[in-house]
């Protein structure tokens, strides 16, 4: 009976292979299994040239180099490892492991000489996505007078000129009126301070 890919994940554990962690896309049932019968590029913990790296970068980014490293250097693979490597670079097509198994296998691909393992070694900056939203027409004025969002990947619509200086035009209308009403309360307490004052006056 075959275990499911936990059982499997522990077995590979315990037969001290380095394997992905349990929650990657990489490291599936079928990729378990692979290493089990020996078909697959995945070393033990005795094999493996165990580096540090201060600053690893992203997953995406290891499994660029990890992928361009199997690429540049397959020629000079031995023949014996071949077959597994290629294998290994087919299965990272499918999925993603996490960045201490990217270490580790690269590590041991280069025998520790990976750029990223450099005492002065820098991951690349992080760069934010540009959210360039999305557009829709208002020909039938379907939005106006409501505000455009100004939360990130919520877009924003596009209005006419036109229909960008009557949104405008409205906003100085409506506060004109709350300034005239604003002035007539004023207006109306100014009133009622000289009226008291008046009162107060004729009392002495």
């Amino acid at each position: 009976m075959i275990p499911d890919r936990k059982g499997l994940h522990a077995a590979c554990v315990v037969n001290q292979y380095r394997v992905p962690d349990l929650k990657s896309t990489l490291c599936t049932r079928e990729f378990l299994l692979k290493i089990k019968d020996g078909q697959i590029y995945n070393p033990k913990v005795t094999d493996t040239h165990h580096r540090q790296c201060l600053n690893p970068p992203p997953v995406q980014v290891l499994h660029d180099m990890l992928c361009s490293t199997i690429e540049e250097n397959f020629s000079l693979i031995p023949d014996d490892k071949r077959p597994m490597v290629a294998e290994l670079r087919r299965q990272l097509i499918k999925g993603k492991a996490d960045k201490k198994w990217y270490l580790d296998i690269l590590a041991a691909m280069t025998e520790g000489t990976h750029e990223v393992f450099n005492r002065n070694y820098k991951p690349p900056p992080k760069v934010k996505p540009i959210d360039e939203g999305f557009t829709v027409a208002n020909p039938d004025g379907f939005f106006d007078d409501l505000e455009v969002s100004k939360k990130r990947g919520t877009g924003s619509i596009l209005l006419t000129n036109e229909q960008r200086e009557q949104r405008a035009l409205k906003r100085i209308e409506l506060q004109n009126a709350n300034m005239k009403l604003r002035l007539q309360k004023q207006q109306e307490k100014l009133e009622k301070a000289r009226k008291k004052d008046a009162d107060q006056r004729a009392l002495y």
